[in-house]
């Protein structure tokens, strides 16, 4: 079923009913390198790129519809990592400032511990105001900038690594 082999740390197995018959789902969970075709592992992660420009909320919406949220980056690891599979690309990241000027949130929820802003452009610098979403530019520093009128980045989506199987 899968084109190498899958070392996980946890297996859940939930009978479920199908055709009026009863079958198993199976969720491989703490895997290590299991993603979905296209997407790139690393630390109990999944990360999905796409290059082509679009709005902030464009990118939301797109990695949404693959049960993602745009990445959330935590430590120095894990900015090189996503640095890397942007090849680059400047992408937009799930940190924003929309509630709050200078208070940043990640859209996952998670708690806001590290930054990388690009200090050779003094970021971040709300330019003309309403620079509230933040992309990792292609010299891998972050950037505010436009969340509905600025037209130039693509995205990177997380999410937790796991395969369901039924």
């Amino acid at each position: 079923m899968f084109p190498t082999p899958i070392e996980a740390r946890f297996i859940r197995i939930q009978p479920v009913g199908w055709n009026n018959h009863i079958s198993l789902r199976f969720e491989i969970l703490k895997c290590k390198g299991i993603c979905l075709e296209d997407w790139n592992y690393h630390d109990d992660s999944c990360y999905y790129v796409n290059t082509t420009s679009m709005l902030f909320d464009e990118a939301t919406t797109m990695c949404e519809s693959m049960g993602a949220t745009l990445t959330s980056i935590h430590t120095q690891a894990e900015q090189n990592f996503v640095v890397s599979i942007a090849s680059g690309n400047a992408v937009w990241i799930g940190l924003n400032d929309v509630i709050q000027e200078g208070v940043y949130e990640w859209l996952d929820g998670t708690q806001v511990s590290y930054f990388y802003w690009s200090t050779s452009s003094g970021q971040p610098n709300n330019a003309l105001g309403g620079q509230d979403c933040v992309q990792v530019l292609s010299t891998g520093g972050w950037a505010d900038e436009k969340c509905l009128t600025y037209e130039s980045g693509g995205l990177v989506c997380k999410k937790r690594a796991h395969q369901t199987i039924n």
